[in-house]
């Protein structure tokens, strides 16, 4: 399970349950989370964020860990185009689409992720 909470449209704390029952935290955007949220420092977490996550994703997922470190390493105006970028990354959604969730008609933040979270289940 991997449950984002967007701060504001500016930040994310993402907790993830990995199959085994491990948890772990980070952010998206963690520069703003930490000195704009004063949310404390997670170094360690941010560095090891890339491969656990791809871990998690599983084998065939299409999960590629350089797609998921360039979209924490990202900033994007709007968080929630980081989670977008962060989904297609995972193999949740082709990363074809991505701009359309992102950019698209009718594309809202609470569609975009409500969207994105059915597709993670």
């Amino acid at each position: 399970m991997l449950v984002p909470y967007l701060i504001d449209s500016d930040c994310a704390v993402v907790t993830c349950a990995e199959p085994q029952g491990e948890v772990f935290e980070f952010y998206v955007h963690p520069e703003t989370a930490v000195e704009g949220y004063e949310l404390p420092r997670m170094d360690a977490a941010q560095e090891a964020a890339p491969q656990r996550l791809v871990g998690w994703a599983g084998e065939g997922a299409g999960a590629d860990v350089a797609e998921v470190r360039a979209a924490l390493a990202t900033k994007f105006v709007f968080v929630d185009d980081a989670m977008v970028q962060l989904a297609a990354a995972l193999g949740a959604i082709p990363l074809s689409s991505a701009r359309d969730l992102m950019f698209g008609e009718g594309a809202t933040s609470h569609w975009r992720m409500s969207r994105i979270s059915w597709k993670l289940r």
